[in-house]
């Protein structure tokens, strides 16, 4: 009787351990860390200039350009922490930044004006 209990807590402690592992495996890659995936961020706003889209912990990669009004898709975007800031086309000033985290699986919207990040997927067509 002890043997059978010992042999069911072993099998319960390896499967234990291996759900644990597999967790652990998946979250790196589901939030980008490894830096291996990449996802699609939409970004609107209706300040009167052109918005430069830029991320990076110094703003140092350029995505592109965003007019008045309009939504921007970016894609092909590391997935993971990101810090997104945007400058107005010509002065260069800082007008609006958010820090944000993006999965390949779930395209994100910055709504600059409202300072608010949201689930971009209903507006995933306009990147087609």
């Amino acid at each position: 009787m002890r043997r059978l209990f010992a042999v069911r807590r072993a099998l319960f402690a390896t499967a234990l351990a291996a759900t644990t592992l597999a967790s652990a495996c998946a979250v790196p890659r589901a939030i980008g860390i490894l830096g291996s995936d990449r996802g699609i961020l939409l970004v609107r706003h209706n300040q009167t200039a052109a918005q430069e889209i830029r991320i990076g912990e110094e703003g140092e990669t350029v995505l592109g350009v965003v007019l008045p009004g309009a939504i921007a898709c970016f894609r092909d975007v590391p997935a993971g922490p990101l810090r997104v800031e945007a400058h107005a086309v010509g002065s260069g000033a800082l007008t609006r930044a958010t820090d944000l985290i993006l999965t390949a699986e779930r395209p994100l919207l910055w709504d600059m004006d409202h300072l608010q990040v949201l689930d971009g997927r209903a507006y995933r067509g306009l990147c087609e």
